[in-house]
């Protein structure tokens, strides 16, 4: 098992502190600095990639506070919190940038949708917009 290094540490951090609106803005952000294409709305963002292969996840989580406390044992390399760590798709998001940030090419599409845990609320609107890839 490899531990987490400082800096994946803290993106990860980072991303199950996150608000699922905070998710939104920081991934569509983070998607307008890699991709051309990309569509963004209230309930998913989909960045058209280059080949046929899409990655998905979704910006919601089963607790409706993000994380207050987080601990990582790194001994174990085990990270936790007493809040929920609402990591059930932030660790798939959290994937989705580490290979994003090995600057892979060619680019794969990436989905990101809201509301999974709520009756799949963001994957639903997405199947009803005329399918956007090539």
């Amino acid at each position: 098992m490899r531990l987490l290094k400082k800096d994946e540490y803290s993106l990860l951090e980072r991303l199950v502190t996150l608000s699922q609106k905070g998710m939104h803005r920081a991934m569509s952000t983070y998607l307008k600095t890699k991709y051309k294409n990309i569509i963004v709305d209230e309930k998913y963002i989909v960045a058209i990639g280059d080949i046929p292969i899409a990655l998905v996840a979704h910006m919601d989580t089963v607790y409706s506070t993000p994380v207050q406390d987080l601990f990582y044992d790194s001994k174990k390399g085990v990270m936790w919190s007493p809040d929920g760590l609402g990591a059930d798709d932030r660790a798939g998001v959290f994937a989705i940038l580490k290979i994003l940030q090995s600057d892979i090419k060619p680019l794969p599409s990436i989905i990101f949708t809201t509301d999974e845990e709520k009756g799949c609320v963001g994957a639903n609107a997405l199947a009803k917009y005329n399918y956007p890839f090539p």
